[in-house]
């Protein structure tokens, strides 16, 4: 294979004018790409393949550009490429060993053939995959969730607890913001529980501000929970946690990493019906 040059331009006969790419769903990323073609000659596409690394990969149906083949380049035409990956999560965002490379084969009238190599800038989507990673790993808080009774009667309250430990976030204190550790280290959290109504109805306060005053991180929150139907409930009321910056006194904007929570709850509740109600009517006297 011979490389295609434009010798009056030096430069290779196909340039990448952008490349871009979409995070979606879950582990899924949609890589764009455009090519610029220099040549007053005509080429062919005879065929092309990506490299990424190790940790994103083209999916099975991912290369979305089938109709290419043969298409005939000519001067000054753009070319766009779709490529549908999954990420693989087995792998480090750090382990970065090589750039993502798109090789393209151009064939002329002759049949001769031409590779372009073309590596490709993607580092937006890198760095927030290592964000990710670093904050998955680091800014991970627990919760424990106990419970006063095992057993109780439908519309009957039960005691909650959650004891919460924040320890996990201080290691990226000082990287939240780029106004400094102090400022971040004070950032309020709130909380939020809920559940599916199905199963409870919840009571107390079950959302407010975090009080981060205690140098251990650890923290209660206590309200109660009325089962609303008889049976075997395994489905608990859920904690979440979420810095509030929408305080920011006119400062640049936080990028705030989101918390992740490791739940323990108790095995199940045996939530027991109505077997009988007992009342009492009497009469009144209306004055009128």
């Amino acid at each position: 294979l011979l490389e295609a040059m434009v010798t009056t331009l030096d430069r290779p006969a196909l340039t990448v004018s952008q490349s871009d790419a979409y995070s979606y769903d879950d582990d899924h990323v949609m890589v764009s790409v455009t090519l610029h073609c220099n040549t007053p000659v005509p080429f062919f596409l005879k065929e092309w393949n990506v490299n990424f690394p190790a940790l994103l990969k083209v999916a099975d149906d991912g290369d979305l550009n089938q109709q290419m083949f043969g298409h005939a380049v000519a001067e000054g035409e753009e070319l766009f490429f779709g490529f549908k990956c999954i990420r693989n999560k087995l792998v480090s965002s750090s382990d970065l060993d090589e750039e993502p490379i798109l090789h393209v084969i151009l064939e002329d009238d002759s049949g001769k053939t031409f590779r372009q190599v073309l590596p490709l800038t993607l580092n937006t989507l890198f760095e927030e995959m290592r964000k990710e990673d670093e904050y998955a790993s680091m800014n991970t808080a627990t919760a424990e969730l106990k419970c006063s009774a095992q057993e109780g009667v439908v519309g009957s309250a039960v005691k909650f607890t959650y004891e919460v430990d924040l320890s996990g976030l201080s290691a990226i204190k000082g990287r939240l913001s780029s106004v400094g550790s102090d400022d971040a280290k004070g950032l309020p959290i709130v909380y939020t529980i809920s559940c599916d109504e199905a199963d409870w109805i919840l009571g107390g306060k079950v959302q407010g501000l975090v009080d981060r005053n205690s140098d251990s991180g650890k923290f209660k929150l206590d309200f109660v929970g009325i089962p609303t139907q008889s049976g075997l409930i395994e489905r608990w009321p859920e904690i979440m946690l979420v810095y509030d910056a929408s305080d920011s006194g006119g400062r640049k904007p936080m990028t705030l990493p989101p918390v992740t929570i490791h739940s323990r709850y108790p095995e199940l509740f045996r939530s027991l019906a109505y077997t009988h109600h007992a009342a009492l009517a009497c009469t009144t006297l209306l004055e009128v």
